[in-house]
């Protein structure tokens, strides 16, 4: 079955705006030239890929499992035009990726900057967001790759995680901080300060808890939980709360000169961030660029695994 791209267009932008008229609008056609592209898309398939309901349009189980595959069509077709455009000397290109929290800190931000200093022209854009979400955009296609911890039940069979760096769990605070001039502690020592946490509870939350729980300790009930964009930094700097971060985030913040990592050391926090894509997915020569520079600051760092 041949496949047509108007189409296929249709079927996606209705899937994402779950409107016809939006659908029309964003795609510059009339409603009924995107409801016949739909309909000749269903007669095709012989399935229903949509719910019309007075709300919206939603799609069907049929249409769900059929849109994954469509919208990654479209993503590595997009993809293709834009190595032409780089082979007949047109723009600088594009990378699309994605980071979860505790990845975006030193190894990361280092890697773009030498990528956009060697590539000027190149286009990037970079999705935040916990693992899950990450995994789905990448199955449609709407990143290249992300940087994550690998959850303890693995990964699906269509995605592949390429180990980039070691990381570890560290209990920091502002330089002033009363624990910060003890040259020894444990995690009973904790018990007068209250915890910052990140509201998305991701593997630093799950990693510190489960150091606790090894000790045979509770996890202190009196924690704050710091929404994502609330500034930490700026919160411990004025507080005498305790949060966990990454030995490479760290790395970052000594710099800064503003929060320190107290002599306590986290048992069983050891962790690797993997560059995480789909297993038979295409990546374009910018991004398998930008993934060799990743492997080159986290050599120099001494994290590389």
């Amino acid at each position: 079955m041949a496949i047509n791209l108007r189409r296929l267009r249709a079927f996606v932008t209705v899937a994402e705006t779950r409107s016809v008229t939006l659908a029309a609008q964003r795609m510059h056609l009339t409603p009924p030239a995107v409801t016949k592209g739909v309909r000749e898309l269903e007669v095709e398939l012989g399935v229903e890929l949509f719910r019309r309901t007075a709300s919206g349009m939603f799609l069907t189980s049929s249409g769900e499992a059929y849109h994954l595959h469509a919208r990654k069509a479209l993503a590595e077709l997009e993809r293709g035009r834009e190595e032409v455009r780089l082979i007949t000397g047109g723009a600088g290109g594009r990378v699309r990726l994605g980071a979860t929290s505790e990845t975006t800190m030193h190894v990361l931000p280092i890697a773009l900057g030498r990528l956009i200093e060697q590539r000027p022209q190149m286009e990037v854009s970079m999705a935040g967001s916990v693992f899950d979400t990450l995994v789905s955009e990448v199955r449609t296609g709407k990143i290249d790759f992300f940087l994550g911890v690998v959850p303890p039940d693995g990964l699906s069979s269509d995605l592949v995680a390429e180990p980039l760096y070691a990381d570890e769990v560290q209990v920091i605070a502002r330089c002033g901080h009363p624990l910060a001039r003890r040259k020894k502690l444990g995690l009973a020592d904790l018990a007068p300060y209250r915890w910052a946490l990140s509201v998305s509870r991701g593997p630093i939350d799950r990693l510190l808890r489960a150091s606790y729980e090894q000790q045979g300790l509770d996890f202190p009930e009196n924690s704050i939980v710091i929404m994502p964009l609330t500034p930490m930094r700026s919160i411990l700097s004025h507080s005498n709360l305790i949060a966990a971060a990454t030995r490479v985030r760290m790395m970052e913040e000594t710099v800064l000169g503003q929060l320190v990592a107290l002599p306590l050391k986290l048992p069983e926090t050891r962790h690797v961030v993997s560059i995480v894509r789909g297993r038979e997915d295409y990546l374009s020569p910018w991004a398998k660029e930008l993934i060799a520079l990743l492997r080159e600051v986290a050599a120099e760092s001494n994290v590389a695994v």
